[in-house]
């Protein structure tokens, strides 16, 4: 079995983008970034529940646009 120190415990994974605009200070603050491009709240969608997607209907993931 490894210990703590050989394993591995996560990956990062940072996306390429171009940065066009840039957010007021105040913005910013209110929304976590100066960046548009990275600006994604969190909007849990629920549309209703079938057995054949296992609830996940109308659910967006990370990094996923409408």
């Amino acid at each position: 079995m490894k210990t703590t120190d050989e394993m591995q415990l996560a990956r990062a994974y940072i996306k390429i983008q171009q940065y066009t605009k840039k957010l007021s200070p105040m913005e910013g603050l209110q929304k976590g970034t100066i960046f548009p491009e990275l600006y994604m709240p969190y909007e849990p969608q629920r549309s209703g529940k079938k057995e054949t997607d296992g609830g996940r209907k109308g659910v967006r993931f990370f990094g996923q646009r409408a």
